[in-house]
């Protein structure tokens, strides 16, 4: 049977295997980010979700210290992103978390923002570089004004709180063009690239910067 990745993720947390998977992904994203480095294309990012159940893991951001270190890559190439639900679970450890990881370098990001039922609490108490617009209010954007109303807030306050804005589920280009004229900072979808495989990506954006 197939699972997708948040079938996969349940099914981790679900057996106690959700620290060694999240360990395993850290090591392979910084291997990433070396290669991705050794191949010129330094001002590249890559970032990992962590769970809420990660907070288990001992001495967890000297083990992300360690890991950077081991690869000889920069801790801002290093970004982690957290949902409203792990916060929710853990607020005080993971306050004291977030900020750690900003002392580190890395840069933490508020997935799926505004799904849950707190998110303007959140941004007062954390410490986010980035918070990421759900895809539930993307996919049918260019057609509802309500979710053009809310994604346009979530944008401006964003940036008048001096966090960056991403936006995810970009299907077609006339969605794009209306998230750039609103003032999004990135986006991602499938109107960009399916999820690629390391050596495919570095094919395409090697056969880019040419």
């Amino acid at each position: 049977q197939n699972l997708n990745i948040e079938q996969l993720i349940q099914l981790a947390e679900r057996t106690g295997l959700i620290n060694e998977l999240s360990l395993w992904v850290i090591e392979k994203a910084c291997q990433t980010i070396a290669k991705l480095n050794q191949h010129g294309h330094k001002e590249h990012t890559i970032s990992v979700n962590l769970s809420a159940k990660n907070l288990a893991i001992p001495k967890l951001v000297e083990k992300i210290e360690n890991t950077i270190l081991k690869r000889g890559i920069f801790a801002n190439q290093l970004k982690f992103e957290l949902t409203e639900y792990a916060l929710i679970k853990n607020h005080k450890d993971m306050i004291r978390f977030v900020n750690e990881l900003n002392k580190l370098g890395s840069q933490v990001i508020l997935d799926d923002f505004g799904t849950g039922y707190s998110s303007l609490n959140y941004l007062v108490n954390y410490s986010f570089s980035t918070i990421k617009v759900d895809k539930s209010f993307i996919l049918d954007l260019t057609n509802n004004d309500t979710h053009q109303v809310i994604v346009k807030t979530a944008i401006d306050m964003a940036h008048n709180l001096d966090m960056n804005i991403t936006v995810e589920g970009i299907e077609d280009q006339e969605t794009e063009q209306l998230l750039i004229k609103m003032g999004a900072d990135h986006g991602q979808g499938y109107f960009y690239s399916k999820a690629l495989a390391v050596d495919e990506y570095l094919e395409l954006i090697d056969t880019q910067s040419k």
